[in-house]
């Protein structure tokens, strides 16, 4: 996928964050196109906030990993076992894995995979999205959400996802999703022409 820029749109609704800084509106995607000689690089920025492609994973990752299995979630688990094994580095064409960084430390994670439940190549589905507890209702996740939506865009027509949880599904539809009635998958979102962007929040 080549480099892509996505300018800042509209400020409103500020109010309704912690700070300006914490809109995903605001941020801007400077490059998604991968480079193997780099372990991350910087694709968003804020003030104090990063969201970076990495092909390594940071320390910080067990951390977030533990912090996921207090709560109950099991797929940053999943996530750190598959790496290891080498079952997902979200590695295929059109894949790949993301970390939100706040002072250098990485406070969430989201990936995008081509959809191991179907046939079709150009289906993608968005995995292994978590952000800190201390962090969250910061447009963190949300703007994960549309980094990773904006890869999508180059490779793929519809991304899914399963969410177990209320307040997952009521997330997701606020990205811009809808829910689907499918055995291997409860949210679904084509991807045509420009990307829109998710709302802030998360």
């Amino acid at each position: 996928m080549e480099s892509m820029r996505v300018k800042p749109v509209g400020t409103a609704n500020l109010d309704k964050l912690e700070s300006a800084a914490d809109d995903p509106r605001r941020w801007e995607i400077l490059d998604l196109s991968p480079r193997r000689t780099h372990r991350r690089r910087r694709m968003t920025t804020t003030p104090g906030m990063t969201i970076t492609r990495i092909f390594a994973l940071p320390p910080e990752v067990e951390t977030l990993e533990a912090s996921a299995a207090s709560e109950g979630f099991n797929f940053m688990t999943r996530l750190l076992a598959e790496w290891r094994s080498g079952a997902n580095r979200f590695g295929q064409p059109g894949e790949c894995l993301l970390g939100a960084f706040e002072g250098g430390r990485m406070v969430g994670i989201g990936g995008l995979t081509i959809d191991p439940y179907l046939p079709a190549a150009d289906v993608g589905r968005l995995r292994r999205l978590y952000v800190a507890p201390s962090v969250r209702r910061r447009g963190i996740g949300a703007a994960l959400v549309d980094a990773l939506l904006q890869h999508a865009s180059g490779r793929f027509r519809l991304v899914r996802l399963t969410t177990d949880t209320q307040a997952g599904a009521d997330f997701y539809l606020r990205c811009g999703f809808s829910q689907v009635d499918d055995d291997s998958a409860t949210h679904a979102k084509p991807i045509t022409g420009a990307l829109a962007k998710t709302q802030p929040g998360a």
